[in-house]
């Protein structure tokens, strides 16, 4: 996995470096490979930035791939990164080939996708999903830093659900009941 994250790492500079600024506007076939290597390198998983600094360039480069991705189209992006053959969504109640194919054709197969976070929110690959997880992930870390709840911890106290943490005492994995306080001030 880190060989992996290395070589997108090193691909996806190259393609920054080739290709930035994008001055003649965005053109698919020029950058394509910016687009497929930044959601391969950003869709991974990495380690949980140490400052709200590191934090923030890995946001900002988030919403730069977003953006590259909103100025193509469904059927580029599924050129790049095909919708995955699942079938049964319908009996898991889960998203599949059949619920992103009627996303795309409603957005417009030939139609800029614009708003990609909220294309790609319903737009079943693994790769993109990763990348959805990781910004909202990023997005959580910079609203710590800043002294505010998560993005999950807030929704847990809005809707008067507790949180738990794991910690290590004395040897052993414990988890520890988090406080959360509700929109109206009492404590859970």
């Amino acid at each position: 996995m880190k060989i992996k994250t290395e070589i997108y790492n090193r691909l996806f500079k190259n393609e920054c470096v080739k290709h930035f600024p994008i001055v003649n506007g965005f053109d698919f076939e020029t950058h394509k490979k910016l687009v497929f290597w930044g959601v391969k390198l950003f869709g991974r998983g990495r380690a949980k930035p140490k400052t709200i600094e590191e934090a923030a360039l890995i946001f900002n480069t988030h919403t730069l791939i977003f953006d590259l991705i909103g100025l193509m189209t469904p059927r580029q992006l599924m050129t790049l990164f095909p919708i995955d053959k699942d079938y049964d969504g319908d009996k898991y109640q889960t998203k599949d080939y059949f619920y992103t194919m009627d996303v795309c054709i409603k957005h417009g197969l030939d139609t800029k996708i614009g708003d990609a976070f909220d294309f790609l929110w319903d737009y079943q690959n693994w790769d993109i999903a990763g990348l959805v997880v990781e910004h909202l992930s990023i997005t959580s870390d910079i609203r710590k830093f800043e002294g505010y709840p998560g993005l999950l911890e807030e929704f847990a106290a809005k809707n008067g659900l507790k949180t738990y943490q794991m910690r290590e005492m004395n040897g052993s994995t414990v988890l520890i009941e988090n406080l959360v306080i509700t929109e109206d001030g009492k404590v859970l």
